[in-house]
């Protein structure tokens, strides 16, 4: 499956009012100097188009009444790419005084400079090295956390892909699939049973409510992912799932997946996300 970097999607609402000649302008622009926004309202007269803007706001750490917007410990799991960084400076931008950062393997020249900055700044960072569809692994990377500040807020970013069609697809695609996205977040869940956490964020990804070719197994796990926010919540448990859409690594090296990836709907070079593109966000409590 071919990957059009340069591919753009634009959606287009009509309102009640709508002049025809007027979209027909609009629709016609691309081949002459494009169109920037994704998202436009056609009226009677007017064009109207829905802008992401970057959040600014409380970049000194703290929220209404100086409250920190992220308190204590943060464990973030898969999390050595660009997304996971990504992250990881905005929590610590937003309070989070000790940040445990979980992967397969061992931080890359990119990472490590990362996590460099961070320390420097007053930070506490542990990379934990484990694998973390393993009981084992997660119960580990949860005490981790909680040596050095209470547990508060957990982001799970682990996942692969095997992309094929839908009749090519094996038991061994799905499972490998699976493994990270759903075997590996039911473990997490399970070593976080008990704790108090203000947030528990699981990065899923569009294909979940739109589908995307050659993605069945990967669309299907981050289904799971948003049913079993479903259901933790139902316990109490603060959780939530982000279906995120394409994303742009800020460097390339610490986005280059551990496992190649020709198709998923959140893959590298695919478009720009508000994972890498924004600059400030709050984890709820």
């Amino acid at each position: 499956m071919a990957v059009q970097c340069d591919r753009r999607l634009l959606s287009v609402a009509l309102a009640g009012d709508a002049d025809t000649g007027l979209l027909v302008r609009e629709l016609s622009r691309p081949a002459a100097d494009g169109i920037a926004e994704a998202r436009l309202e056609i009226g009677s007269y007017t064009v109207r188009a829905a802008r992401l803007r970057p959040h600014r706001e409380n970049m000194d750490r703290t929220g209404p009444g100086s409250e920190p917007l992220c308190r204590d410990g943060v464990l973030i799991t898969g999390c050595l790419g660009a997304r996971g960084l990504s992250a990881a400076r905005i929590l610590a931008r937003q309070g989070a005084t000790a940040l445990t950062l979980m992967g397969r393997s061992d931080p890359g020249p990119a990472a490590r400079e990362a996590i460099a900055r961070l320390t420097a700044n007053g930070t506490r960072v542990t990379v934990v090295k484990g694998d973390g569809t393993g009981p084992g692994a997660c119960r580990v990377a949860v005490a981790t956390t909680g040596e050095h500040a209470p547990l508060r807020s957990v982001l799970h970013l682990a996942g692969t892909a095997a992309d094929r069609a839908l009749d090519q697809l094996t038991e061994d695609d799905f499972e490998e699939v699976f493994a990270a996205k759903a075997f590996g977040t039911t473990q997490l869940a399970e070593a976080l049973r008990g704790h108090d956490l203000d947030a528990f964020v699981l990065f899923s990804s569009a294909s979940s409510v739109l589908g995307s070719a050659g993605q069945a197994n990967y669309a299907a796990a981050n289904g799971f992912l948003d049913g079993l926010v479903a259901a933790l919540r139902a316990t109490g448990v603060p959780a939530t799932s982000i279906n995120w859409g394409p994303w742009l690594p800020e460097t390339e090296e610490a986005s280059r997946p551990r496992t190649p990836s020709r198709g998923r709907s959140d893959r590298p070079g695919s478009g720009p996300s508000p994972t890498t593109r924004q600059r400030n966000c709050s984890v709820s409590r």
